[in-house]
């Protein structure tokens, strides 16, 4: 993603007895925390257990913006256990996937109290999932067909990027778009192309500011082996 520029400011033509611009009354307020700005969107969500790598827990409705969250073990759709600002970054994609016909996504998990780089109290630093900030998509269900990141997404036999390689027919090149159109909403997104342990699905992650700040975006040159 290119670094913005910084433009120079304009010139000032205020006086200096100027009033200041006036405040519509009727404008709703900005909201002033994450469950406030997902309350004004109309998102359901409900309190969820604590949890010692969550900092704000919430059990998120699966149904977000008309697309439906479904876990592949599952022929319902459950609640997912997520950070409230991932929920927030749910919703978001939701709405980009229901304008390119996604009807529903299916998925391996949200949360899930796993480790990096070592295991026990001491050695063990949250990943992504434990943190309730990750979603493994493994399917997208369109209105004729479902899409199988496994099966569908070809994998690239060269050093190219996944969102400038070449497309391989309609459904790898959906996949390919979808995932490239949701750089930017989320900060890691890992890809068939990254390595064999995603071969099945799509890591989607909001990794907290520096994490890994050069690791963002879709399958990063540099490998991100603390990604999960």
């Amino acid at each position: 993603m290119p670094v913005p520029r910084e433009e120079p400011p304009p010139e000032s033509t205020a006086v200096t007895d100027e009033a200041p611009p006036a405040i519509d009354p009727l404008a709703p307020p900005a909201p002033r925390t994450c469950r406030e700005a997902l309350t004004q969107r109309g998102v359901v969500f409900a309190d969820a257990a604590p949890s010692p790598s969550i900092v704000d827990p919430i059990k998120l409705s699966p149904l977000l913006d008309g697309v439906e969250f479904r876990h592949q073990a599952n022929a319902r759709a459950h609640p997912l256990w997520v950070d409230c600002r991932f929920a927030e970054r749910l919703h978001r994609a939701a709405g980009l996937l229901r304008a390119r016909g996604v009807r529903s996504v299916i998925h391996v998990g949200t949360y899930e109290p796993k480790c990096v780089g070592g295991t026990g109290d001491a050695g063990c630093k949250p990943s992504a999932h434990a943190l309730g900030m990750a979603i493994d998509v493994v399917a997208l269900v369109r209105e004729h067909d479902t899409l199988s990141v496994e099966r569908d997404f070809v994998r690239r036999t060269d050093k190219s990027e996944t969102c400038a390689a070449p497309r391989a027919g309609e459904r790898d090149a959906f996949l390919k778009a979808v995932v490239c159109a949701l750089d930017g909403t989320f900060s890691v997104l890992l890809t068939p192309n990254w390595d064999d342990k995603h071969r099945t699905h799509f890591h989607l992650a909001l990794h907290p500011p520096g994490r890994a700040p050069w690791a963002n975006g879709v399958d990063p040159l540099q490998p991100l082996r603390a990604a999960e």
